[in-house]
């Protein structure tokens, strides 16, 4: 017999989207290049390879978002390797200062704004989610992701509620709008590790360094 060392790997994608707010109009803008995606690993890991993804955002569609509008943005990773891997998303709320959020403040902006997948008023079901919402958030992938494979979207678009005030927008524009911060991390699967909830403490622990 012998031990597979587990192959782990962190991915950051450099996109977060900006809610910047003018008078009584809210925009989206994107933090660096829409497809600015960087992998670091953590350790030798030959035969594993990802990337995240978001292919449906366009910066272009996020100008002038108003009370009632959206924006695509699917954050996705894909299995770019040649093995087996388990992955999960860290989404972490800041203002547009980079400084994360207090509850309270999610708390708040969650009334403001929707996330949205498959037509649903939440996060995909097809990854874990944390019980109680909070500014920062792991969501783990169900699936194990094999070669070549794409995981389902942890969202897919960003909705700027109808009921947001103009107390809302001047709220946001005093904290310069606010960032939507994505990054992933991923460790093989196959036979060293077994399901997504044998993997769940390895990707927390890669995520804590994020």
């Amino acid at each position: 017999m012998f031990k597979t060392k587990t192959k782990k790997m962190m991915l950051t994608l450099a996109i977060a989207a900006v809610l910047a707010i003018g008078g009584t109009l809210a925009a989206l803008s994107v933090v660096g290049p829409a497809k600015d995606n960087e992998i670091t690993f953590l350790s030798a890991t030959a035969g594993v390879d990802a990337a995240l993804e978001e292919n449906t955002w366009n910066a272009a569609n996020a100008l002038n978002l108003t009370p009632g509008k959206s924006v695509a943005k699917d954050p996705t990773i894909v299995n770019k390797g040649q093995l087996p891997i388990y992955t999960a998303i860290k989404v972490k709320f800041t203002n547009g200062n980079n400084v994360e959020l207090s509850q309270a403040d999610f708390e708040k902006l969650m009334t403001i704004i929707t996330i949205k997948s498959a037509g649903t008023n939440t996060y995909s079901t097809d990854w874990k989610a944390p019980v109680t919402p909070t500014p920062v958030m792991n969501f783990y992938c169900k699936a194990e992701l094999a070669k070549g494979m794409k995981s389902t979207p942890l969202f897919d678009n960003i909705l700027i509620n109808e009921s947001a005030t103009q107390a809302d927008l001047v709220w946001l524009k005093n904290m310069n709008g606010f960032k939507i911060v994505v990054v992933g991390a991923g460790v093989q699967g196959g036979d060293a590790i077994a399901n997504v909830a044998t993997a769940e403490p390895e990707l927390k622990t890669l995520l804590e360094t994020a």
